[in-house]
């Protein structure tokens, strides 16, 4: 039996690119796509997988559902700690705070060590029984401390500093979420060594030592809390539940190019960051406006709120929206876009979006665009779906943290306008229910294109936008080049393998050309022309799949074809005149008109300057 050594070729190719591991392009090749900058403050719309990560989400309290854990909470004296009320998810682990009637002050209290930074607290609250107020003590040293009372009725939220060097920007809103107000309050400190919760009177009294004083207690007033969360990435949205240690969670990070035109060199968000190569995707237009904004008008809402900038982005950005079901009852609980105008009959459409539980693990994906009415519900613990209407076609990616980028297929059979809906859902299959005001998920970038597949993610503020064609190549007479027989060979991946014709790679000039390819059907095949007449059109394989790698070769000498993918022979042509290519470009991902990209991922590709044996071929693609 041949060794690896033995069958792998000789020579070494004339020209490779290493898209996975080098991370730039070779200087003489040539790189375009014709960015058109928006008019936000952002470099581009067009984006890409990084290898970067960041902070997606953190609480820096710990046990922040077990409240009687002495560990890391302590109580006062003269009142009582219970835990097993409702709390606004429907469980029952929030505590009730409860007074006697000395005078005394009502804390509850965690000790922290936290250095200088920005900070934003959430927690949820409501009156038990009496008038009373929350307040919320921030503690840096002795006679160092903010305090902001929150009135539980939905008055106005009172704030009083001491120690002014220690706490500034302090502020802090309330707002109601079904029987419970939800707390925030946001902060700078120079340092955070405790954080106090606690009762107060409907007329505090703020001492110059310790923030609000001490009063006497009726011996029944109560608050019930639930959920506190601080972190320093400002998010709002109660995701990071604890026990005994803090949570910071960390995701992969989809960035804007940083200059128009610039390649995109992905990584796979859903592994450990490995390397997919460079991305080639033909023009495409994305429908769908204010991809990030889903409170604007264009959005409509029916029996939802929206929180914006709720919880941190894919992007890394605070401008993940949070919505939320109201407790209106037996109805669905959405948000959809405005009606989408210039929709053609018998047309495939593809809508993502970007998803995370919150409150509730469930999400369904819906659209009348074209009498289409198709839908599904994704579960957002794992990413599966079931199609609730309709024949679209649906899957999911993880991208890190929980967040799922969720992907509806759907063909029209006719021009009426329509809209996309993201629907709340309490499991698999019910979107129709009576709302509790808490329930909700977290939503952000969604696109809409007339694709049978999904694109990268675009941005939109306000309209449609639409990302030019990619395309990259190299003069083979600058890498040594000139004719004769070759060989190439490719690593890919594409993102559908339903649809247009699209090229892994072409060699061409005025005499002749030969382009590996994957046809509509989901075929590797290739085609070859020597003097605008055809001499090569053949399979190398039948039906890939997407989102798979793949390895191909091939080679073409006089009366000599034969390609290979994944290690198997396709079929040979003893019948093919090799053209004059000198003065031949190749091109990767493409060819030399546009409408043929790729859509999918380059990892490495290969020019040899003579014709591989089939054991070559085999050995380049096992």
């Amino acid at each position: 039996m041949a060794s690896f050594s033995s069958t792998y070729p000789s020579q070494r190719p004339v020209f490779t690119l290493d898209a996975a591991n080098a991370g730039r392009l070779d200087p003489r090749m040539t790189f375009s796509r014709a960015d058109t900058p928006p008019t936000y403050a952002a470099p581009s719309a067009v984006h890409y997988w990084s290898n970067e990560k960041h902070l997606s989400s953190e609480n820096l309290l710990k046990s922040s559902q077990n409240f009687d854990n002495a560990s890391y909470w302590n109580f006062g004296s003269n009142q009582s700690n219970t835990v097993g009320a409702t709390a606004p998810d429907g469980s029952s682990t929030a505590i009730t705070l409860s007074e006697n009637s000395a005078t005394d002050y009502r804390l509850y209290d965690q000790a922290l060590s936290l250095g200088a930074d920005t900070y934003t607290l959430t927690v949820y609250a409501k009156r038990g029984s009496g008038t009373r107020y929350l307040y919320v003590r921030l503690y840096s040293a002795f006679q160092n401390w903010s305090n902001l009372v929150f009135d539980l009725a939905g008055g106005a939220v009172t704030t009083a500093n001491g120690g002014a060097t220690s706490f500034s920007g302090v502020s802090g809103t309330q707002v109601l979420v079904g029987s419970y107000y939800k707390i925030t309050a946001t902060f700078t400190a120079v340092a955070l060594n405790g954080l106090f919760f606690g009762m107060t009177t409907s007329s505090p009294v703020f001492s110059t030592s310790y923030g609000v004083d001490s009063y006497a207690g009726d011996g029944s007033s109560s608050i019930v809390l639930w959920g506190p969360q601080l972190n320093t990435t400002g998010a709002t949205v109660y995701d990071s539940p604890t026990t005994t240690q803090i949570s910071r969670s960390y995701a992969p990070s989809l960035k804007s190019v940083a200059t128009a035109g610039q390649p995109r060199f992905e990584y796979d968000p859903s592994s450990d960051g490995q390397s997919m190569g460079i991305l080639i995707e033909g023009q495409f237009q994305q429908l769908a406006q204010y991809t990030e904004d889903l409170s604007n008008a264009y959005w409509t809402k029916a029996n939802t709120t929206v929180e914006s900038n709720a919880a941190v982005a894919p992007d890394g950005t605070l401008t993940a929206d949070l919505v939320v079901e109201t407790t209106a009852t037996g109805v669905g609980h959405h948000v959809r876009t405005d009606n989408v105008t210039g929709i053609s009959s018998s047309t495939t459409y593809t809508a993502t979006v970007y998803a995370k539980a919150a409150g509730l693990g469930f999400c369904r994906l819906y659209t009348n665009i074209g009498a289409a009415n198709t839908g599904a519900v994704f579960n957002l613990s794992d990413g599966t779906h079931n199609v609730t209407d309709g024949s679209g076609t649906f899957s999911s990616s993880s991208v890190g943290n929980g967040w799922y980028r969720l992907q509806m297929t759907f063909t029209t059979s006719n021009t009426n306008n329509g809209a996309v809906y993201f629907h709340t859902a309490t499991d698999s299959s019910t979107v129709i229910y009576t709302g509790n005001g808490y329930g909700s998920v977290i939503l952000w970038g969604a696109n809409l294109t007339q694709s049978s597949h999904s694109y990268s993610y675009l941005k939109a503020e306000g309209a449609a936008t639409t990302k030019a064609a990619e395309s990259l190549s190299v003069d083979a007479a600058d890498i040594g080049y000139t004719g004769g027989p070759v060989s190439m060979q490719a690593d890919f991946k594409v993102n559908s393998v339903l649809g247009s014709t699209r090229r892994i790679a072409s060699i061409e000039n005025t005499r002749g050309l030969i382009r590996p390819y994957i046809s509509g059907g989901g075929d590797v095949k290739t085609f070859g022309d020597t003097d605008g007449a055809t001499v090569i059109d053949t399979s190398i394989q039948t039906d890939i799949t997407a989102n798979t790698d793949y390895s191909m070769a091939l080679r073409w000498d006089t009366n000599d074809y034969r390609g290979a993918l994944n290690g198997t022979l396709g079929n040979a042509d003893t019948s093919c005149p090799l053209p004059d290519f000198d003065g031949a470009s190749f091109y990767v991902g493409g060819q030399s008109s546009s409408g043929y990209e790729l859509n999918g991922h380059i990892k490495r590709v290969a020019l040899y300057n003579e014709a591989l044996s089939d054991t070559n071929l085999q050995a380049l693609t096992s």
